[in-house]
């Protein structure tokens, strides 16, 4: 774009400091895309200004230079701008159609298979290092002396651990004794050693219990129904009896247990020298790594003493109070409960039989005819 200005001519004047002559600009090329284009101009000017002679000025063409550059100027920035936003506007319709081509993808449901591969990969790619498989070198076969060969087939025989084992078993059988305890007090007395508890079928176990005859003067049904709650009476006898028993039973065999652990403590020998025991080593398969002989732990023996002995009395004892208490008091609910049902049975069947008897509560029931299961308060654990 060429910007050219016109030649102007001035009059002939008589006064020479009054002509005023306007010069012939010469034609100057300025690009569009130039920053400095006044900046041009004026240097232009000023060349030809400085070739013309000193008694001519310039007065108004300046001005109108200056105007329309600053016309023009504002035109090129205004179309680089439509024109930046044509380039842009371009872009996003071409994005646009390349999304509109694109084949749409369809929303497919994954396989419980396809799910598990998918997690897999994701827990593969949350690894912080992955291993990949490289081929590995081939290295020569380790030199091993056969000294070391030997023992460790030694070590690897199973039979000859097995025979060290029972060997170490042997060992320690023979330094265990049959020892012999101290009786505890009253020892031929317990019902243990004496077998004074019951037995089925035997016949003064089963004379043992009580059994009560039908009272006189009462009619014939009312005699099977005594015989029917006489039975039911007896068989709660005999439970209640032998639970006595089994308990004074396992009282003394806990007394027979703290005097043989008491001589095998003075003997400093822990385990027993029983069937069991001989038993249970024979499932040994594997020898101990340190025994308690090699420990530097003292013995018990050492610890032991009368004291002692008889706290362990005393905790069989304690034990076995509180454990008495609480048989007793539920066979006395047992008891209570039987007497309670066959009263009211009793007084349901004189109901039946005779009208007159509809007024009776179970207080008024004799207790010859209906008796209760006599329950002691308190039976010896041990012979004294």
């Amino acid at each position: 774009m060429e910007c050219k200005f016109p030649v102007i001519s001035a009059p002939n004047v008589s006064k020479p400091s009054t002509v005023i002559t306007c010069i012939d600009m010469p034609s100057v090329e300025f690009p569009i895309s130039s920053c400095n284009v006044t900046s041009a101009v004026n240097t232009k000017m000023n060349e030809s200004f400085s070739s013309t002679s000193g008694n001519t000025t310039v007065v108004s063409t300046t001005t109108t230079v200056t105007s329309t550059l600053k016309v023009e100027e504002k035109e090129s920035n205004n179309t680089l701008h439509e024109l930046d936003l044509q380039h842009h506007q371009q872009i996003d319709n071409d994005q646009q159609k390349k999304k509109l081509n694109s084949p749409i993808k369809e929303k497919v449901e994954l396989t419980k298979q396809q799910k598990l591969i998918q997690e897999y990969i994701k827990q593969r790619l949350e690894l912080d290092t992955i291993d990949f498989e490289c081929e590995k070198r081939k290295q020569l076969p380790i030199y091993i002396p056969l000294e070391k060969l030997v023992e460790s087939a030694k070590q690897s025989n199973v039979y000859e651990e097995r025979l060290s084992i029972q060997k170490w078993m042997m060992e320690k059988r023979k330094r265990f004794t049959s020892i012999i305890p101290q009786a505890p007090q009253y020892y031929w007395e317990y019902m243990t050693f004496t077998g004074g508890y019951l037995l089925v079928g035997n016949v003064e176990s089963r004379l043992s219990v009580p059994v009560l005859a039908p009272p006189p003067f009462i009619c014939g049904p009312m005699t099977d129904l005594f015989k029917s709650h006489e039975e039911q009476r007896v068989k709660l006898r005999v439970q209640h009896a032998i639970e006595r028993e089994k308990m004074i039973i396992s009282c003394e065999q806990e007394m027979m247990r703290v005097h043989s652990r008491a001589a095998r403590t003075v003997h400093n020998q822990q385990a027993p020298f029983s069937a069991c025991s001989l038993l249970m080593d024979n499932e040994v398969y594997n020898i101990p790594r340190q025994t308690n002989d090699e420990s530097g732990k003292p013995s018990i023996r050492d610890r032991f003493n009368a004291r002692m002995f008889l706290a362990w009395l005393q905790d069989v004892d304690d034990k076995f109070e509180k454990m008495k208490k609480g048989l007793l008091s539920r066979q006395k609910h047992e008891a209570e409960a039987m007497f309670a049902v066959q009263k009211t049975e009793w007084l349901l069947k004189l109901q039946e039989l005779d009208v007159s008897h509809r007024t009776f509560q179970q207080s008024e029931v004799n207790e010859l005819h209906v008796p209760m299961v006599n329950i002691s308060d308190d039976f010896d654990l041990l012979p004294a």
